[in-house]
């Protein structure tokens, strides 16, 4: 949706996809087709990157940052489908990808421990995708402001309309994902998957939740507040 109001705002001649896509807002690594090299705006627009990173002070460290924070328990499932089924890494089951060293909710708690004092400071803005669930337009207004972005109620609410799950899911199953192989017909390798919030209930087990809130209950009160701002709640 930051795209949409990107090439909106300045005009930038390109028609968005999951392909040129990353021309306007790029990942922050070398890879040729989704990284800095597809980058293609960079003298007409502020300088937008998605990052999967933990903190790093040597990269971070003087940028604003929009923070996206998600219930682990979503996330957990949609990486799990993205590990096992777009990218064919992972072959167990989701109770054990839940339990996984390098995947896993101890993975996703240290990744954002590395982030806690970040996000205490005026150049982190945090937001939910719950809250962005809730209110599409309030949660991209005040991405547009924090960021120096000086979009239009115009332009917000059109970035919002063709940002939609189904107009997203759509574009993903005519033409994929720049720099992924995978096949399209299984719903569960889509990027644009489901779109829902709290849809982890549909696939955790009672002993899975568990794992994960005695893991997320031994964090640390920033992380544990982090996550409180998405409605989750340790058991």
């Amino acid at each position: 949706m930051l795209a949409h109001i990107l090439v909106s705002h300045y005009g930038l001649p390109v028609e968005l996809d999951f392909h040129t896509f990353f021309a306007v807002i790029p990942n922050d690594e070398g890879h040729p087709e989704k990284g800095w090299p597809a980058y293609r705006f960079g003298n007409e627009i502020p300088c937008v990157a998605a990052s999967h990173q933990a903190y790093d002070k040597e990269i971070h460290d003087g940028h604003l940052v929009v923070f996206l924070l998600r219930d682990p328990r979503d996330v957990l499932v949609s990486f799990w489908l993205h590990q096992s089924r777009q990218f064919s890494r992972y072959t167990g089951d989701l109770s054990s990808f839940i339990r996984h060293e390098k995947y896993g909710i101890k993975f996703l708690v240290n990744y954002m421990e590395s982030w806690v004092d970040a996000t205490l400071t005026k150049r982190t803005l945090v937001t939910t995708y719950e809250d962005m669930h809730a209110d599409v337009p309030a949660a991209l207004r005040a991405v547009c402001v924090f960021l120096g972005i000086p979009a239009s109620e115009e332009e917000i609410f059109a970035a919002a309309s063709n940002g939609s799950f189904q107009r997203m899911q759509a574009l993903e199953l005519r033409g994929g994902i720049a720099g992924h192989r995978y096949d399209r017909s299984d719903k569960s390798a889509l990027r644009v998957r489901r779109g829902l919030v709290r849809g982890y209930s549909e696939h955790l087990r009672a002993a899975d939740e568990k794992y994960i809130g005695s893991v997320i209950a031994s964090a640390t009160a920033g992380v544990q507040a982090m996550l409180g701002r998405t409605g989750y709640q340790a058991r």
